[in-house]
């Protein structure tokens, strides 16, 4: 394998959306916190309310970087957005964030959207990684638990 990175990364699983949390990590962001006050809320006063400090700021850390991919109008929308609004927003910012998340909608589900499909069978997801392979091939190998857990992303 060469040095160059995947165009695909293995990071969509680790965040879902989880929209209560993101409302508040985009108040951080408008707020334009410190990295000092960032660490506070996140791993001093738990603002997510997570078991360990750990799980906060890999979680913090993910929902930080799908929304500064975005502007901060769009952060203004997660944040004071009605249910519906917020999770738009998010769900614009992991496309945009996640290669991988966009390329499956793109390449697998317009194709069932052309179809007139009313569901998305499991098998998609392998047949997309499977292809994933044959268009980055500097995407590495992923552990079977990883493939599971994108896989049940997509349990609706």
């Amino acid at each position: 394998m060469s040095n160059q990175t995947s165009r695909y990364k293995a990071d969509i699983a680790g965040g879902a959306l989880k929209l209560q949390e993101s409302r508040i990590v985009a108040g951080l962001l408008l707020d334009g916190v410190t990295d000092a006050q960032w660490k506070d809320a996140i791993v001093v006063s738990n603002v997510l309310q997570k078991r360990s400090p750990g799980t906060a700021k890999r979680q913090a850390s993910l929902m930080r970087v799908r929304l500064e991919a975005m502007k901060p109008d769009l952060w203004e929308l997660v944040r004071d957005g009605s249910k519906a609004v917020a999770t738009h927003a998010m769900f614009a910012a992991a496309i945009k964030h996640s290669t991988l998340l966009g390329d499956f909608l793109d390449l697998m589900v317009r194709d069932q959207f052309r179809m007139f499909r009313q569901d998305l069978p499991r098998k998609l997801w392998s047949e997309f990684i499977d292809k994933c392979h044959d268009r980055d091939p500097n995407m590495p190998e992923w552990q079977e638990s990883t493939a599971v857990r994108h896989r049940n992303i997509w349990d609706i």
